[in-house]
C-alpha cells in the first residue's frame, strides 16, 4: 500500500511534499506583522511579560535547592534533608497553583460586582 503525501515529482518519480516550509514562513511572517502592528502599550507589557518568564524560570529552578539548602540546612544534594527540602519545595508550588487557581475566579466577580463605569474602562 502507497500513501501519498503530495503530488508525483516527474523527476525521481517519488512522492514528495513541495514547499514543506511555506506555512512555516507564513506564520513567522504574520507573527512578526502582529508585533509590528502592536499597540504601543502592549509592546511596553511585552518587555515585561519577558522579564516575568525570566523570573519564574529562574524560581522554578533555583527554588527547590534553596529550600533544601537554607530551610533544611542540607549541606549534600544526596542526603535525605535535601530531598525532603526539595519534596517541600514542591508541595510549596503545589499550593502556589492552587491559590493561584482559586484567586483567578475573584477578578470576574469583582468585576460584576463594580459599577458599570469601571467596566467601561
Amino acid at each position: 500500500m502507497e500513501i501519498a503525501f503530495g503530488p508525483r515529482s516527474k523527476r525521481n518519480n517519488c512522492f514528495c511534499t513541495p514547499n514543506l516550509l511555506r506555512p512555516t514562513t507564513a506564520a513567522v511572517r504574520e507573527i512578526l506583522l502582529s508585533i509590528r502592528e502592536m499597540p504601543s502599550t502592549m509592546q511596553e507589557l511585552a518587555w515585561v511579560q519577558i522579564a516575568t518568564w525570566l523570573g519564574l524560570f529562574c524560581m522554578w529552578l533555583y527554588f527547590p535547592a534553596a529550600v533544601a539548602r537554607n530551610v533544611f540546612g542540607a549541606s549534600d544534594t544526596n542526603s535525605p534533608l535535601y530531598s525532603a527540602g526539595v519534596e517541600w519545595a514542591g508541595v510549596c508550588f503545589g499550593m502556589y497553583s492552587l491559590v493561584c487557581f482559586g484567586f483567578s475566579f475573584l477578578p470576574p466577580w469583582l468585576l460584576a460586582a463594580s459599577s458599570s463605569c469601571w467596566r467601561q474602562c
